[in-house]
């Protein structure tokens, strides 16, 4: 090596500079372990918080390696703690090109994701499916997930339709699911026999599926074809067929509601917030009487605004249970004594079925007939 570098040095100082530094990169180069050296340096600097040392050594590794793909990931990490966010994104996106584990590959793209997401660039999330698709263009489950973008994010359904069936066809895929998201697609184009012809593929493959199920009642109410006793009927099967398992009704603490006043009385939904729903919802919680009620509210969304600080404000009880299972929901409910428990979601989108059947008197006024 000594030979070499002395050879390097000899063309430096004839002014040779690309030969010198091309011999100098081949030196580099001979010690493969140095580009995980200078990549680890850097990590030490970035987990101490000082992001310009940590740069300095990633580049330093990518100048070895400038495919080193775990040194443009932690480059991206340092710029975002830089706020460099557009930098930082490059690098990932590099790192996503470079990568050959498609697990690795997947979480570097979810840093991508989770930042657009963020920051509201809901436009320049295309790219990121782009990108994981350009490498995994066969993947079931990123096509999936990317149809399921389409439809859901960017409303064309028509894509995601085209891409479901091409999901039907393809080995891995998860039909169940599948038909799911297919028959959501549907209806978002008003081809509701369709859809719920999709729903009931679904529970054919896979009888408990209580989402699943709870959009094939949702759908039922836009079927012209169908009468109130078929949609009855539907809701009486929800109960016994869409149980948790292991899950009990509550005996209620009350035999009767003139034991005691003021009344327990709660509201359950995803939409305390500017929202239709918490808009004509909001003056039930303001006004209840509360010689007569104490009002209780159950969140189940991340989202917060003014509409949503209002609510909070006017609750005797406030609680978040977005993400809860429901029956951690229903054991709460019970535990919290609620009396009348006015659900506001019933089988729409962010609904917590069957967390409300299991034991408290329930009022629906999202207009779909009682499951019992």
């Amino acid at each position: 090596m000594t030979a070499y570098y002395q050879n390097a040095l000899s063309l430096l100082n004839k002014g040779r500079m690309q030969e010198a530094q091309n011999l100098y990169r081949s030196l580099l180069v001979q010690d493969q372990h140095l580009k995980y050296v200078l990549n680890d340096l850097g990590v030490t600097f970035f987990m101490q918080g000082d992001n310009e040392n940590a740069l300095a050594w990633y580049d330093a590794a990518l100048l070895i390696d400038p495919g080193f793909a775990i040194a443009h990931q932690n480059r991206g990490n340092a710029l975002m703690e830089q706020g460099r966010v557009d930098d930082a994104i490059a690098s990932f996106y590099r790192a996503m090109e470079l990568g050959t584990e498609k697990a690795w590959i997947i979480q570097v793209g979810h840093q991508i994701l989770t930042k657009l997401t963020a920051l509201g660039r809901s436009g320049k999330i295309k790219a990121y499916w782009e990108t994981l698709l350009k490498r995994f263009p066969d993947d079931p489950g990123i096509l999936h997930n990317y149809a399921n973008y389409l439809q859901s994010n960017l409303y064309h359904s028509g894509e995601a339709i085209r891409i479901y069936e091409r999901l039907e066809r393809m080995p891995g895929a998860d039909l169940p699911q599948l038909y799911n998201d297919w028959g959501v697609a549907l209806k978002n184009q008003g081809r509701i026999a369709e859809g719920l012809a999709r729903n009931r593929q679904a529970l054919a493959l896979k009888p408990f599926m209580p989402i699943v199920f709870s959009n094939l009642l949702f759908d039922t109410l836009y079927d012209p074809d169908m009468d109130a006793g078929e949609i009855l009927a539907l809701h009486r099967q929800y109960e016994t067929t869409q149980a948790f398992e292991g899950t009990m009704p509550f005996s209620h603490h009350l035999s009767g509601w003139d034991k005691r006043w003021p009344l327990r009385i709660a509201y359950l939904s995803s939409d305390f917030r500017y929202h239709s729903v918490g808009v004509f919802s909001l003056p039930a919680v303001v006004h209840d009487d509360r010689d007569r009620f104490t009002v209780c509210c159950y969140y189940n969304c991340p989202e917060n605004d003014e509409y949503t600080e209002t609510f909070k404000k006017h609750a005797e009880l406030w609680r978040v249970v977005d993400g809860m299972h429901p029956k951690t929901v229903a054991r709460q409910i019970y535990e919290d004594k609620i009396d009348i428990l006015v659900d506001l979601n019933g089988h729409t989108r962010g609904n917590l079925m069957p967390a409300p059947q299991m034991g408290t008197p329930v009022v629906s006024l999202d207009g779909r007939p009682p499951a019992k």
